[in-house]
């Protein structure tokens, strides 16, 4: 069977339906993954094995500096949404090396200055394990 006018202009109507069908799906895939990016704290504050309340603190001053910075360049242009998100990554990065140094082997709790001064999260730190509020 030969395929006239009207079963081609079907076909490549069926074809570009599809493919918008397509786009529009990827749309709607990205716009979601986006939107549960910003309900994501980017530091994944919520990852805390420890307990330990510095790392939440580094991770919280973290997130906040990140959310200062998409805010204010998110309707820039090209290059200031890529130094943005170079800016991003390394905030990203930095908290990771802070809250690593918090438990290096060598590390010692300096409190107001003073080497092995007690450590202001520990009642906090206390009270988690305990699970109080």
């Amino acid at each position: 069977m030969a395929w006239g006018g009207d079963e081609v202009r079907y076909a490549v109507g069926l074809d570009a339906t599809v493919d918008r069908l397509r786009e529009i799906a990827r749309a709607q895939g990205r716009a979601e993954a986006e939107e549960m990016m910003a309900k994501q704290s980017p530091t994944f504050r919520d990852f805390n094995p420890t307990g330990d309340a510095r790392v939440g603190i580094i991770k919280g001053q973290a997130d906040d500096l990140i959310r200062y910075v998409r805010e204010k360049t998110e309707a820039s242009g090209p290059e200031t949404q890529r130094r943005a998100a170079l800016a991003i990554t390394n905030i990203e990065q930095g908290a990771m090396w802070a809250v690593k140094a918090l438990f290096s082997e060598d590390a010692i709790y300096v409190g107001d200055g003073v080497a092995g001064a007690a450590d202001p999260t520990e009642d906090v730190n206390r009270a988690a394990k305990a699970g109080e509020p």
